[in-house]
């Protein structure tokens, strides 16, 4: 344990950024969906004034050594199955990818 308390586990991590992405939509006025459970390609999905939907996943960024650049993951692992492991895009599963820099 270190002097601010345990590591973060990745899905923590996810977790809040997850609740800062809803709450600064929610404070700009989109309703806000959640999926039920964790194996969905997106997130939330939000409902803009024209009432159209859009799938929303929300990563979480770290910011290089001389804080120049924001990285963030663009895929998602599948390490779940044995025979399934890799790297898999979110092209066609995703309207939009917000996130929220680690400092």
């Amino acid at each position: 344990m270190g002097v601010l308390g345990p590591r973060r586990h990745t899905q923590k991590t996810g977790d809040i950024s997850e609740q800062a992405a809803i709450t600064r939509l929610l404070q700009c006025g989109y309703i806000v969906l959640t999926p039920y459970g964790q194996m969905h390609r997106y997130d939330l999905v939000i409902e803009d004034a024209d009432g159209k939907f859009w799938r929303v996943q929300v990563k979480t960024g770290w910011l290089n050594e001389d804080h120049s650049i924001i990285r963030f993951a663009t895929a998602s692992s599948m390490n779940y199955t044995v025979k399934n492991k890799g790297w898999r895009n979110y092209r066609g599963n995703v309207n939009t990818l917000p996130f929220m820099s680690k400092t």
